[in-house]
């Protein structure tokens, strides 16, 4: 039977395209089944970390999550350091140091802290704070607290608002001369346009974005002499790495995520003059895409040893 050369021609083509159409069905679905990061309930740019002292910006916690998930009050309880703790180490080995109640509203704002300070499984010292006119754009609240307290039994950085614009939000530190300056516009985040705008002194804190998703924090003198530099990286919105310098040292914190897209914990990577120093790997347990328990490991003289430990405990709308 006699076979025209362009069916041949044709026949080829089909497969080729055949080819084509069944490689590109692979790579949507190997595409599809890396997910995006998720956004994390812990807003993982302010906690652990020494914004957590900031208490005039409570912004611990994803609002929007907070809202859609229908909690009310969200319980860390944080843990004693022991010398001899290890990763096998059980929670009856280790005493509350203090225990933070964060209560919120039907829309996922914070209304109220409570802490709470124990020494030897009894509580030594409390305190309330309460949350109004919370500023949802820049996570900024008034603070009102039902007693005077030593900053060294609860050390905390209170600010009060000097003035607000599209351009520039400014406020000071009732315990120092020191303004924290956020910068909302990318379009202002040029040396001079900062100088210009803020007038910034060695102290003063310059923030791009905002608190709740900043994309870097410093301080500049003379107009292009920065110091405690903190810089952000984010993937679709979320937050994947954390450059910072501690003199002599470079810190470098790198999130990890299952498969799910869910934030399992974080490494701090530490490196001085180049080389590699130490490391801390702190790890999040979950439930229900909630961490409920986070450790913090280091590896002493060849052995891991957890030397931070803290639960969640969430509650919800009925």
């Amino acid at each position: 039977m006699y076979i025209h050369p362009m069916k041949y021609v044709y026949l080829f083509l089909m497969l080729i395209l055949s080819a084509a159409c069944s490689g590109e069905r692979t790579k949507q679905k190997n595409k599809q089944s890396d997910r995006m990061p998720e956004p994390n309930i812990l807003n993982l740019s302010f906690v652990y970390s020494e914004g957590e002292k900031i208490i005039s910006f409570p912004v611990w916690f994803n609002d929007s999550l907070v809202r859609e998930r229908g909690i009310t009050s969200i319980e860390r309880v944080f843990y004693y350091e022991s010398g001899d703790s290890t990763e096998n180490e059980s929670e009856e080995d280790v005493t509350p140091e203090k225990k933070i109640t964060y209560l919120f509203d039907k829309n996922g704002f914070p209304k109220e802290m409570q802490v709470g300070n124990y020494y030897d499984n009894r509580l030594i010292s409390s305190l309330t704070v309460k949350y109004s006119e919370y500023k949802p754009k820049t996570g900024f609240a008034k603070v009102t607290m039902n007693e005077k307290i030593s900053t060294e039994d609860f050390p905390y950085v209170e600010f009060r608002q000097l003035s607000a614009s599209n351009h520039l939000y400014s406020y000071k530190d009732l315990f120092s001369s020191d303004r924290l300056l956020i910068i909302p516009d990318s379009k202002n985040w040029k040396p001079l346009v900062v100088d210009t705008l803020c007038k910034p002194g060695k102290g003063d804190l310059i923030v791009w974005g905002s608190l709740k998703h900043p994309q870097k924090i410093y301080s500049v003198q003379n107009l292009v002499e920065e110091s405690n530099v903190r810089e952000f990286t984010y993937e679709h919105g979320v937050l994947k790495r954390v450059e910072w310098t501690d003199d002599p040292f470079k810190i470098h914190r790198t999130f990890r995520f299952n498969k799910e897209g869910i934030c399992t914990g974080f490494a701090d990577s530490t490196f001085s003059m180049g080389g590699f120093v130490a490391a801390a790997n702190y790890f999040f347990e979950l439930n229900n895409q909630l961490p409920v328990q986070v450790t913090k490991e280091v590896n002493r003289g060849g052995a891991k040893r957890i030397i931070f430990r803290e639960s969640f405990t969430y509650h919800f709308n009925n």
